[in-house]
């Protein structure tokens, strides 16, 4: 898959009761180009979303933390292969600050190392 952030906007927009989206368990193997800006949009548009399994780049754009819209559905995120750049416990927070309920992440065998500490900090 190559997502974008506008491409989780779409998809908010075309299913606004969506509870589940898996875009892959296992990896692209590609630069992550959807942002937790395309988290934000899709967390905005599908308020119900509980199920959640996207590649996506935790860090960008840089000194960002999500606000005004919370999920408080999501209590386990699937990262698939996204990369662990910087500070786990900054990861943390910004993820937290999207979904204050998340407590498990799970990463594809063989991806990035550093989700076991960004867990750590949620």
């Amino acid at each position: 898959f190559d997502l974008t952030d506008h491409d989780l906007r779409n998809i908010a927009t075309w299913w606004p009761r969506l509870q589940t989206l898996s875009m892959g368990k296992y990896g692209w193997r590609i630069a992550h180009r959807v942002t937790l800006v395309g988290l934000l949009e899709l967390v905005k548009g599908c308020p119900r979303i509980s199920e959640l399994d996207v590649a996506f780049n935790p860090m960008q754009p840089a000194g960002v933390v999500p606000q005004g819209h919370r999920n408080k559905r999501l209590t386990t995120l699937g990262v698939c292969d996204s990369p662990v750049e910087g500070d786990p416990q900054d990861i943390a927070n910004r993820l937290k600050a999207l979904f204050p309920r998340l407590g498990t992440i799970r990463a594809s065998p063989g991806g990035y190392g550093g989700w076991p500490q960004v867990e750590l900090g949620l």
